[in-house]
């Protein structure tokens, strides 16, 4: 039994590196455009997948806490796959390709608090006998998920990516990313879930999300997830896509080296990662989680103020910052919220975090058109960090950070 579930949760990371392979991502638009879709249509369906995956997120998670988080995890793998391969196979604007983005959305919506919540459950288990020892197994998950299955799932998708481009072409992306996931597929069917809530034992949605609302500090947990999460997130999405296109674009470089660019940030940002994993308990406190947030909108700073290979090296601190306080936050979360209910909140907090990203994004982006790419940098890092200032102030507020070495009194 123990050994079986020490497996399940390296089979959750290698998963976890499946779902961040992004072997497409990059590339699809390019891929829209070259099926004659105009540029609108190409982010209508690119945005409506991410709209997709938020809609249902909150649902989603509930669901797995009633039903079990193995089965709705599955759910999301399949409805991934579907919905990837209708894009893949798509060749003009229409109901199709946007049926394929919402099941995609949706999709991934299911796998989000369902493997988070699995991978709970299955510490809980392991630490039964020893329940002083769960923080500090559930931290070195997410250590390892953060700071080695993303990178890992990165670093091999750009390079996937990079080589199909450049003898299969743009489809050939789409398929191989429907590939990945019927791995993760497997993968996930592997993993061996130690027990399903029962359907009388969850409460209600509206009971989750009022027992949320009405609990100060883990209100103040998720608002600060949500904002430093914004202002971290730039490192694996929206920035290096954006960002480095540009540099690709400035020297007249094909399409095809956008990837190996990609990769060299990602594998050279997993040196950071692996420095902030050995002394990201020093940043627990808010003191530190406020030197961690300057620091994210000084490197906002430095990209702005150069839109060159200097400020697209200085996006490194940017995979410091996350391992130095996300693990913790999410050890957090964990234990103030009943293990019912992990999927649930897991979902929730996931939610509030596209909102802001999109949100940021949209607003950021006007400021791109409007002013140039260096005023919407110094936009995203001066809101990222004004949000995430005042979530600090709400830590402080009701609690000692998120610092796992102690107890919240």
């Amino acid at each position: 039994m123990r050994s079986s579930l020490e497996r399940s949760l390296w089979y959750l990371l290698v998963f976890r590196a499946v779902q961040y392979s992004n072997i497409y991502t990059p590339f699809l638009i390019y891929f829209l455009l070259s099926e004659s879709f105009t540029q609108f249509r190409a982010f209508q369906v690119a945005y409506l997948a991410l709209a997709s995956m938020g809609v249902f997120q909150v649902h989603t998670g509930y669901l797995a806490d009633r039903l079990g988080r193995k089965r709705v995890l599955l759910l999301g793998c399949m409805l991934t796959i579907v919905g990837l391969a209708m894009y893949a196979t798509t060749n003009t604007f229409g109901p199709w390709v946007l049926v394929g983005a919402v099941v995609a959305g949706l999709g991934w919506s299911c796998q989000d608090g369902a493997e988070m919540a699995i991978a709970n459950d299955i510490c809980l288990v392991l630490t039964a006998d020893k329940p002083e020892t769960w923080k500090k197994v559930r931290e070195r998950f997410e250590l390892r998920a953060t700071t080695g299955a993303i990178s890992v799932g990165l670093v091999v998708g750009g390079l996937i990516g990079a080589t199909l481009i450049s003898t299969l072409g743009l489809r050939s992306t789409l398929w191989a990313q429907v590939a990945a996931y019927t791995v993760g597929f497997l993968l996930a069917c592997l993993v061996k879930e130690p027990g399903v809530s029962g359907k009388s034992k969850v409460a209600s949605l509206s009971q989750i999300l009022k027992g949320v609302w009405r609990h100060p500090r883990l209100m103040a947990i998720l608002a600060f997830s949500v904002a430093m999460g914004t202002l971290a997130s730039g490192a694996t999405k929206v920035v290096p896509l954006y960002y480095t296109q540009i540099q690709i674009g400035d020297r007249h470089l094909g399409i095809g080296s956008y990837p190996f660019a990609w990769v060299g940030l990602v594998g050279s940002g997993l040196v950071f990662q692996v420095v902030a994993k050995r002394h990201s308990h020093r940043f627990g406190r808010t003191t530190g989680l406020a030197v961690l947030a300057m620091l994210g909108v000084a490197t906002y700073a430095a990209m702005a103020s150069s839109v060159s290979l200097v400020g697209l090296a200085s996006m490194l601190v940017l995979f410091f910052i996350g391992p130095m306080c996300l693990p913790q936050m999410n050890v957090r979360v964990a234990q103030l919220v009943d293990s019912t209910q992990q999927a649930t909140v897991s979902s929730l907090r996931r939610l509030l975090a596209l909102l802001a990203m999109a949100g940021t994004g949209l607003f950021s982006g006007w400021v791109v058109d409007a002013h140039g790419v260096a005023a919407g940098l110094w936009v995203t890092g001066l809101v990222c960090g004004a949000f995430t200032g005042l979530a600090i102030v709400a830590l402080a507020v009701t609690g000692k950070g998120i610092s796992t070495e102690e107890p919240d009194e």
